[in-house]
């Protein structure tokens, strides 16, 4: 990725490699239910139970994951407290899974 060649020693814009990239797959599993009260006409209790389960693949490029590692400078060559370290990954493919038991959310309005 051009302006990436180098170690950067100051924060100063540079461009993302993400930029551009996009998801392979997203996936998206929800099983919940969704319960109201309501009052008088005038005020509404609501409240969700149930669980969701999440799964992203991507080309790792499409992660921004600038500044998280790596540096071309050998360890003991450079002062840690000037460097700032940043790299651009797009040859893997990341997957991500998420998983939630029991999920809930509770919450009210008036009219």
């Amino acid at each position: 990725v051009e302006g990436l060649q180098n170690d950067p020693t100051t924060n100063v814009a540079r461009p993302n490699p993400a930029y551009g990239k996009h998801m392979q797959d997203a996936e998206m599993f929800t099983n919940a239910a969704y319960m109201a009260l309501n009052i008088w006409d005038r005020f509404d209790v609501f409240c969700t139970l149930g669980a969701t389960t999440g799964y992203l693949r991507g080309n790792s490029a499409s992660f921004n994951l600038v500044g998280l590692f790596g540096t071309k400078t050998q360890y003991s060559k450079f002062n840690t407290a000037n460097l700032v370290p940043n790299t651009a990954l797009d040859r893997a493919v990341v997957e991500l899974y998420t998983d939630t038991t029991f999920a809930w959310s509770v919450g009210a309005r008036a009219a």
